[in-house]
């Protein structure tokens, strides 16, 4: 039985992406960490750019959408979420609206370790 080799990207393509998904995305935490999930499962970077644009449908505009790598012993994932003010009318709604039109058919492509969520901070003044 033969194995399949899948490539790795280096550093430099890692850090790159990044860059791109920082254009979006405020990263959380190590970016070190988001570099080994974006080397596990390549296609969480596609799938993360693919979903800004449901995202902003679903949560209106402007928002802030932030990433965090959650990590417990040998496995991680990564937790994208929406900043939300307190103000905000039905996040679960949203959320819902999210999953139905995009998410669920898309969420494959994330090997599970990607999840969408969204966040309410006070202090957030953000239009709602």
């Amino acid at each position: 039985m033969t194995s399949l080799v899948v490539p790795r990207l280096d550093i430099r393509q890692h850090e790159e992406q990044i860059r791109s998904l920082q254009q979006f995305y405020a990263v959380e935490g190590s970016e070190s960490e988001l570099m080994e999930i974006l080397a596990e499962q390549t296609s969480i970077y596609s799938t993360l750019l693919d979903a800004v644009a449901p995202l902003e449908e679903a949560f209106g505009k402007p928002r802030v959408l932030t990433l965090h790598v959650l990590s417990t012993g040998d496995e991680a994932m990564l937790k994208a979420a929406v900043q939300l003010p307190e103000a905000f009318d039905d996040p679960d709604g949203a959320l819902r609206r999210f999953d139905l039109a995009w998410w669920l058919s898309n969420c494959q492509r994330s090997g599970g370790m990607l999840a969408f969520d969204y966040e309410i901070h006070p202090m957030c003044t953000m239009l709602s």
